[in-house]
């Protein structure tokens, strides 16, 4: 019997439950190494996709917390601004004839000021810059997990200092 399209989602939701349950050291591989992966490409997708990882990691941990709605908005909000950055590389590389490589790109701020401010503005939302939406989020997730990291600092610190470095 077919129940429809969402059986796939259903089925990634159960398996990410119990992944989240049962594996945590995954969650921490994700938050942690994937940082060093950014440093081996040189392709501008690449490096906004890869940088995602890391923030998916960070919205397993809030689930196991328990906290669904501030994962909710760390998604929504992560979400918005990287697809910002990702229209934004695609009009970068349209406009420079299909160069993906960040060493062939420079020079950008002379032909295309606007594009160059609203991938700044993404890129300061996704940040954490106060006074912007990344600021808060990234506050409150600081603050759920100085409650609930117990006498565990050193997790603590390393999620501390992924969410400090990260965008």
């Amino acid at each position: 019997m077919n129940i429809g399209r969402f059986n796939y989602l259903l089925l990634l939701f159960i398996l990410s439950t119990i992944l989240i349950i049962i594996r945590p050291n995954i969650i921490r591989i994700l938050v942690g190494w994937d940082g060093l992966g950014i440093l081996l490409f040189s392709y501008i997708k690449k490096i906004i996709a890869l940088s995602t990882l890391r923030q998916l990691g960070i919205i397993m941990i809030i689930l196991r917390f328990g906290y669904r709605l501030v994962a909710y908005y760390h998604l929504l909000i992560h979400a918005i601004f990287k697809s910002m950055l990702f229209i934004g590389a695609g009009r970068v590389i349209h406009i420079i004839k299909n160069t993906q490589n960040i060493r062939l790109l420079g020079n950008l701020n002379e032909g295309l000021p606007y594009l160059i401010i609203r991938l700044m503005i993404s890129n300061f939302a996704l940040g954490g810059v106060p006074f912007i939406s990344g600021f808060y989020r990234k506050d409150l997730i600081i603050e759920i997990f100085y409650v609930h990291s117990g006498t565990n600092i050193i997790i603590f610190i390393l999620v501390f200092l992924s969410l400090l470095l990260t965008l």
